[in-house]
């Protein structure tokens, strides 16, 4: 019998290899790279496999569950609850991502970038101590709500982190320290200066941001099963009793940016769709104080002179007269 050299069997086994890759039918298939599965309506959302991207659209609402092994992009609304991170999430500036309870917010591994709003309405959990969760709040990014059940956190925060508390250390990469306040997070409508709470007193023109959120006992049913609200509406009213801004949300949370341009007591009010009204008053003044101590300094300076200007030409004036 003729024997077949090795050189011939791997040819004959790569010929086939390529076969079984052409061929209708093979067991096997190279990985293709998928385009983005963009959502423009309303819908649910389950799985989001390694490898795929899911754009959800502005305006639109998701409500999602399971495991997150892709790459999801919000620029709409997406609830969350049961969800689990082990990919990237990105919520967008203009976004809202809202974790309704029970079940929570997972991060394993994963990373979550936020430049919009997140709400906790529960918790968020985050594992594990060797692969930490990574969370990088942007500058315009706001994370408001409950707890953080932390095993694994690495933090970038340039906007704001106000919660009910961490339940161990993280490791802070960057920026401000989260806030951890459970009185100032259950009045349910928040204002702040920057990046810290504002007492209410604020500067003609300074802009504010403001959060609202109902909270989750304000809307579970005879049996404890939340029943998410569908609308919000954020309202800046005047001194003189006139609205001058107004926005509306297809949720129960939200938040507004705006700067007060009128001296006096402004009241911001946010109405939920059942029926619950919130109301917070701030005073609004001129402010005659500069912003600096090298400001106050030149105003001394400046004021010092003029007077020393008037005082000699007032005296060369009455010399001349002489």
């Amino acid at each position: 019998m003729r024997r077949i050299q090795s050189s011939s069997i791997l040819t004959i086994l790569g010929v086939l290899a390529i076969l079984a890759v052409m061929l209708p039918g093979s067991f096997w298939y190279p990985a293709e790279a998928t385009d983005p599965t963009i959502i423009t309506s309303d819908t649910t959302l389950g799985d989001i496999p390694a490898g795929e991207t899911v754009i959800i659209s502005s305006g639109v609402k998701v409500t999602a569950s399971g495991l997150m092994d892709g790459t999801l992009i919000n620029n709409g609304i997406l609830v969350v609850d049961g969800f689990t991170i082990r990919g990237t999430l990105t919520n967008n500036e203009g976004g809202i991502l809202v974790q309704y309870p029970f079940n929570g917010l997972g991060i394993v591994g994963g990373t979550l970038n936020n430049a919009g709003l997140m709400t906790v309405y529960d918790h968020v959990s985050t594992q594990p101590q060797d692969n930490p969760a990574l969370v990088n709040n942007l500058a315009t990014g706001i994370i408001p709500g409950g707890s953080w059940i932390n095993h694994g956190l690495a933090i970038n925060n340039e906007g704001i982190i106000a919660c009910v508390g961490f339940l161990n250390d993280f490791d802070l990469l960057s920026g401000h320290t989260p806030i951890c306040n459970s009185e100032q997070y259950s009045k349910h409508l928040v204002l702040f200066e920057g990046t810290d709470f504002s007492d209410g007193v604020v500067n003609l023109n300074q802009p504010l941001r403001v959060i609202a959120l109902n909270p989750p006992d304000a809307f579970e049913d005879e049996f404890g099963n939340i029943i998410p609200l569908d609308n919000l509406t954020i309202k800046w009213i005047n001194p003189d009793g006139d609205t001058v801004r107004e926005s509306s949300y297809r949720v129960s949370t939200g938040y507004d940016s705006f700067a007060p341009n009128e001296i006096g007591t402004w009241t911001i009010v946010a109405e939920f769709s059942d029926g619950t009204t919130i109301t917070k008053n701030i005073d609004v003044s001129f402010n005659l104080i500069p912003e600096s101590p090298i400001g106050s300094i030149a105003a001394v300076v400046s004021s010092a002179a003029a007077l020393g200007a008037f005082v000699y030409f007032r005296q060369y004036r009455y010399k001349a007269v002489l």
